[in-house]
């Protein structure tokens, strides 16, 4: 039998074993998921960034959000539109994390700008990928239009997961702000329980809340309201994401932008 033969036989033999076929079949379709992945990554990562953006006009155009046919609300659905609404009412503003004194950065790529999430807590911690500094940093968005104020990246644990967003706050004197607006991004609370953080109606609750810093008094949700200047009705039938919201804004607000808080309205 001539040489050739024998190699056709050997790979008939070989294709026609199942084992050996299926581990064919399966190391062929992870390599070419490993390519997918790969060439599409840089391209999830910015439609993650340009979600974020998304919701942090969200929440500045809270009031035009309720109505989706609202101008400015229609054209964040374009990319080019959303990016240029953006950056003609954002400022992207950086502090460094834990400092003594509020030290503001200047001269910095926000784009490089990368979080690791706190698992315990659903807290994220900022930096700066590739820097050999183990610096942490803090976000801020400054609206440039309308009320002027402030957009905090707020985010912690609900019942089944970690709760992403951010919250609008206009400063009336250096320690007193108002929730002009609220949103959240990521999350995977129970549809139609913890889930109805995406409802617009739960989310208007936060409207025209205060926010005292000296007090320490944050927005909470509550089953009885009795304060409507700082009291919202918990969401129904789902008291531990009300309770996370809850924790979580006020650890933002009262703890880790505080002192930037303080500083920005002054």
């Amino acid at each position: 039998m001539q040489a050739g033969s024998r190699k056709n036989i050997s790979i008939i033999a070989i294709v026609g074993n199942p084992f050996v076929f299926i581990g064919i079949i399966a190391l062929s379709a992870a390599l070419l998921l490993s390519v997918f992945s790969e060439y599409t990554k840089e391209t999830v990562k910015s439609n993650k960034e340009l979600d974020k953006k998304k919701n942090i006009l969200l929440a500045r155009y809270f009031i035009e959000a309720k109505d989706e046919n609202n101008d400015t609300i229609a054209k964040l659905s374009n990319p080019k539109e959303l990016m240029d609404i953006y950056n003609s009412e954002i400022e992207e503003l950086l502090f460094l994390d834990g400092a003594s004194n509020v030290s503001s950065v200047s001269d910095f790529e926000f784009s490089k700008l990368v979080w690791k999430e706190n698992k315990k807590d659903g807290s994220l911690y900022y930096f700066f990928k590739g820097s050999e500094s183990d610096k942490r940093y803090l976000p801020l968005f400054k609206v440039k239009g309308g009320d002027g104020g402030y957009i905090v990246p707020i985010s912690g644990k609900g019942l089944w997961s970690t709760i992403k967003g951010f919250i609008y706050i206009v400063p009336e004197s250096s320690a007193m702000y108002t929730v002009k607006g609220i949103s959240f991004y990521e999350h995977g609370e129970t549809p139609g329980l913890g889930g109805e953080i995406d409802v617009y109606d739960v989310k208007e609750r936060y409207l025209d809340t205060k926010i005292d810093i000296e007090n320490k008094r944050t927005p909470e949700m509550v089953k009885a309201v009795s304060d409507k200047e700082y009291q919202i009705d918990y969401i129904s039938g789902a008291t531990i994401t009300s309770d996370g919201l809850n924790d979580f804004i006020a650890s933002h607000i009262l703890d880790r932008y505080k002192s930037i808080l303080l500083e920005v309205s002054r």
